[in-house]
């Protein structure tokens, strides 16, 4: 979710700049020029101290600029360049905004998180807080090298409307688009949570919270028994407030699952992964792959580990090395995520993308089905806006949205063929 801290990027042209020309006009992609790979040795240095400084020569910063904010690793980057004396001076003044606005901001949802959690406690609601100021906190400490735009929280699906109606009573507003008015709409919601948001400036600066009640969404394959991960939670300081957060293992196989759903298309999620075992030395690795086999989902952990040791030097314990090389998918896998990483796709991936890379990173047929039933039958927020139906119709997305897909790529070729 963005609030005004993410702002279109603009900087005024200056001399000190170095010039790089794109031919590519295509707004997906551009071509592969040195850009990522600056970026990836600039931020691997963090994980890997010893690896090579990259040169300089011939960037467009610019582009650069852009790569480090699609990536959500400008603080990295930041922390990375500052002392070369080969950056330009505004780039590195508009990094270094950037990265202390994003620090601000974190403050901010530190402070709301512990607000939150108040409120939950005096309604009763058991609250986890995914990813944000406790993950930052688990990884770095105090260190401001993870931004976040928005709090993550999940409930039990027994206290999402209590929840909504506990955040509206604290001045928050509904960003979701819901299928009706009922009160079980909500939870109709194929994606598996709602958004909503406050004011929290003069200039309408939004603050945005995700209430989940499932880790993923339910067309996506369970990663980890989630009624066992009630009961065993870790407790993090975050701004002086105990924030109940995952345990080291359900935290990577969260976050592999993640990255996986969305075809690991940010650097800034393998950082996490990387980071991760960096500072967990005591990781249960047995107790990660039992599950994961249990799941089905060990190739999703595997290309996560081998895209995080590969890209950004981390070393794997032995542990867990034993286990990433036994899956050739997961290495052809691993090949297409840093393909796409080095074509420098400036967009999401498309509905057919992400159906093609999960269902390599599938195990089982069933989960590939699910997924596909998922993703274009299931209704999602465009056919609610379409189609206004009382919920006891709500059965008719199903036949809508398969149609609505229909026309719209239908229209998207006669486009291209007009063209």
């Amino acid at each position: 979710m963005a609030v005004a801290t993410h702002s279109r990027l603009i900087i005024a042209p200056r001399t000190t700049v170095t010039q790089f020309k794109i031919a590519n006009t295509d707004p997906k992609r551009t071509l592969v020029t040195q850009e990522f790979p600056f970026l990836l040795a600039c931020v691997r240095r963090f994980f890997d101290p010893g690896a090579p400084q990259p040169t300089a020569a011939g960037l467009d910063w610019r582009k650069l600029i852009q790569l480090a904010e699609r990536h959500a690793v400008v603080a990295l980057f930041c922390q990375a360049i500052h002392a070369r004396d080969d950056v330009p001076l505004d780039i590195l003044d508009y990094l270094q905004g950037r990265a202390l606005t994003a620090a601000r901001f974190d403050l901010t949802l530190s402070a709301e998180l512990g607000r939150l959690l108040k409120l939950f406690e005096a309604e009763e609601i058991q609250v986890v807080s995914l990813k944000g100021p406790a993950l930052r906190n688990i990884l770095y400490g105090d260190a401001a090298l993870r931004s976040s735009t928005d709090l993550d929280l999940l409930v039990r699906p027994e206290d999402v409307l209590r929840a909504k109606r506990a955040l509206e009573g604290a001045g928050y507003y509904m960003q979701s688009i819901l299928p009706s008015d009922a009160d079980g709409a909500c939870l109709r919601r194929r994606d598996c949570q709602i958004t909503l948001s406050r004011k929290i400036t003069d200039q309408d600066d939004l603050l945005f919270v995700d209430v989940h009640w499932q880790l993923l969404p339910g067309y996506f394959p369970r990663f980890l028994d989630e009624h066992e991960l009630w009961g065993r939670l870790r407790q993090v300081s975050v701004a002086d407030t105990v924030v109940p957060t995952l345990l080291p293992e359900h935290l990577l196989l969260f976050l592999c699952a993640h990255g996986t759903k969305h075809l690991w298309e940010r650097l800034g999620w393998l950082c996490d992964i990387a980071r991760l075992v960096q500072v967990e030395p005591g990781i249960d690795w047995t107790r990660v792959f039992t599950e994961a086999r249990q799941t089905d989902t060990t190739r999703m952990v595997v290309s996560g580990l081998l895209l995080a040791s590969e890209l950004l030097g981390i070393v794997l314990p032995s542990a867990a090395v034993e286990y990433t090389g036994r899956d050739r998918t997961a290495r052809e896998l691993v090949e297409t995520v840093s393909q796409r990483l080095h074509d420098q796709r400036l967009t999401p991936a498309s509905a057919m993308e992400s159906a093609s890379f999960s269902r390599r990173a599938f195990e089982r047929t069933s989960q590939q089905v699910r997924y596909l039933i998922g993703i274009f039958l299931e209704p999602t927020e465009a056919e609610y806006e379409a189609l206004k139906l009382p919920l006891s119709l709500h059965w008719l997305y199903y036949l809508f949205r398969p149609l609505r897909l229909t026309a719209k790529y239908a229209r998207v070729r006669r486009s291209k063929g007009a063209k």
